[in-house]
């Protein structure tokens, strides 16, 4: 799979520098093709199961389906980024960003034995990262410009952070409550170097006096898992505001 993203890389890169030299001869051609801007997005990050162990925890009695009850708690990112027209309304836009994340997880599930036993499981990972997509894109519209892409990503994190807790609570029979903490070592994950996955983005495109403001939404999901053992992958929805300089 690593070897398929890196590839659409390197065959997308390709493909624009041919049709870019072609573009030159076509009579449709602006004289303004290329831009740049910078952008601010809100994140709202969600853990899902990975490629081979879908649980959290798997205890004697009892599974965390990490499907059931995810959480998440808002991030945030900020960068810049450069399109430059392709044909007509196909670009390609190309960005650097710096993200600051949380994943968050919380399942409880209570067991009806002759202890009325309840587990409650969560996991954190916190984590800042260089996001890198590449996006190609189509635009379409008059004075407010609609536009749709999607691509592939890489994401590298650095200064990671992971935490979390198994409580187990047992009611006996006189109604007394009793917990402990279950210290399972894979919570304590990091999570890996490299994230690699895909993304895809609708916005509007609206002139201002000098530059143009940009409205998105992204929905993006990675393709490897982002922790091992257990095996979790991650999935961001984002809001985005940014503005765009066309250079001249």
């Amino acid at each position: 799979m690593k070897r398929a993203v890196f590839l659409y890389f390197g065959l997308l890169i390709f493909f624009s520098v041919r049709l870019s030299a072609q573009e030159e001869k076509m009579i449709f051609v602006e004289y303004n093709t290329s831009s740049w801007g910078y952008r601010g997005g809100l994140l709202l990050p969600v853990l899902r199961a990975g490629s081979d162990n879908p649980a959290l925890y798997k205890g004697d009695s009892v599974s965390y389906d990490i499907n059931d009850h995810p959480g998440f708690k808002p991030g945030f990112s900020f960068g810049v980024f450069y399109e430059t027209r392709i044909v007509q309304s196909f670009y390609l836009q190309m960005e650097v960003n710096y993200q600051w994340y949380q994943y968050r997880l919380d399942y409880t599930e209570n067991l009806k034995d002759e202890y009325n036993t309840m587990y409650d499981a969560d996991y954190n990972l916190r984590s800042s990262s260089i996001f890198v997509p590449l996006l190609p894109k189509f635009r379409f519209g008059n004075k407010y410009k609609i536009y749709l892409m999607a691509g592939p990503y890489i994401n590298v994190p650095f200064s990671p952070h992971t935490s979390g807790k198994i409580v187990v609570e047992k009611e006996e029979a006189a109604g007394k409550v009793t917990s402990s903490v279950i210290s399972d070592e894979s919570i304590g994950k990091k999570p890996e170097k490299l994230e690699y996955g895909l993304i895809g983005a609708v916005g509007v495109k609206v002139p201002l006096k000098t530059d143009d403001l940009i409205i998105e939404m992204r929905y993006g999901g990675s393709l490897n898992d982002i922790v091992k053992d257990p095996n979790l992958r991650g999935q961001v929805f984002s809001l985005h505001l940014g503005i765009i300089k066309v250079l001249k």
